[in-house]
């Protein structure tokens, strides 16, 4: 119970800190774009800063990946995927498709706290701005929300 207190706590946090980067992500592309400051050394390093969340970004063609890792994530902590829904949104000024997944996922607690910690510490960038645990004798139901950010491929 403390552990979900405490998430309540650090998710907008979080969230913040995400679209802190979005915005001088965004803001760092147009510059880029407009005024051509590759080479100034401010530039480089703002562009440094935010190379780790460009990194864990993929092309939206690699949804079907982003799915099978989640299966993947589940196995290697012990807990049983049980539903999975998802919507896109477009976010035009950075190319960048936010994919929201519900997820449920079924287990003993201890599973569910890995399954958590893998997705946060993983190769994708997650975000989770939502947690519900629901005691289901004789384990737990965790119904997780989770946002992630896809590059939009521009050949199509």
């Amino acid at each position: 119970m403390i552990d979900v207190i405490i998430l309540a706590f650090l998710i907008p946090y979080r969230q913040n800190k995400l679209f802190d980067a979005i915005s001088q992500y965004t803001v760092l592309r147009n510059t880029i774009k407009k005024e051509g400051l590759l080479d100034f050394k401010e530039v480089f390093k703002k562009k440094e800063a935010l190379g780790e969340f460009e990194k864990r970004l993929r092309s939206d063609k690699d949804f079907p990946k982003l799915i099978r890792y989640l299966f993947e994530q589940s196995a290697v902590s012990k807990v049983e995927l049980m539903n999975i829904n998802y919507t896109f949104e477009e976010k035009k000024d950075v190319r960048l498709k936010k994919v929201t997944l519900n997820i449920t996922v079924d287990g003993e607690y201890e599973g569910i706290r890995r399954f958590i910690y893998t997705l946060e510490k993983g190769a994708y960038f997650f975000e989770i701005s939502g947690t519900k645990i629901i005691r289901k004798l004789p384990m737990v139901s965790a119904n997780i929300i989770l946002h992630t950010y896809l590059k939009e491929d521009v050949n199509g």
